[in-house]
């Protein structure tokens, strides 16, 4: 039987032509609907890939707002003083530190460094978080008469012990 294809896009289908590599329009037309069924669940395939691109860079979108918003929070509650003066009653040797801890992820502190006791009888250590905060302190070995050398980006709690005369320590950003 002979199909002949009345049309007058002949652009159509000399990349029909083109396309299939046949030589007759009417070959290219057969060629084109033998494939179309698979290239119809191929679209179908990407159209689905598509839409779940599109889910999961919303959801990458909003991660970016919050970061962002948490920033400014950020770098709003670093512009506050670092030091509140009811934590100065426990910056004295009657006063022992027993521990430190950060309300942060644990992969927000990105530096712990501690020197050993120098000649004056001190520990020196420096804490460095991904904020770009630091905490440079030292205290004698026991934990007592703490000194804050140097405070970035950060607010420090310090919060009485169950045991008198003691306190914890506790970093959150500014």
């Amino acid at each position: 039987m002979l199909i002949k294809f009345q049309s007058e896009n002949d652009e159509f289908h000399d990349r029909l032509l083109a396309a299939t590599g046949l030589g007759t329009v009417t070959g290219a037309y057969r060629s084109a609907a033998v494939q179309f069924p698979g290239l119809q669940l191929q679209v179908r395939h990407l159209e689905a890939q598509l839409a779940e691109a599109k889910r999961e860079n919303a959801v990458l979108r909003q991660t970016l707002y919050d970061a962002r918003d948490a920033a400014i929070a950020l770098s709003e509650r670093a512009l506050q003083p670092g030091l509140d003066s009811l934590a100065e009653r426990y910056l004295q040797s009657d006063y022992v530190l027993k521990s430190w801890s950060t309300s942060l992820s644990p992969h927000f502190l990105i530096n712990h460094v501690s020197t050993p006791v120098d000649e004056a009888g001190r520990v020196y250590q420096v804490f460095e978080f991904s904020n770009e905060g630091f905490l440079k302190a030292s205290w004698k070995p026991d934990g007592s008469d703490m000194q804050v050398i140097e405070l970035s980006n950060l607010s420090l709690s310090f919060i009485p012990g169950e045991e008198e005369g003691t306190f914890s320590l506790e970093f959150f950003p500014a």
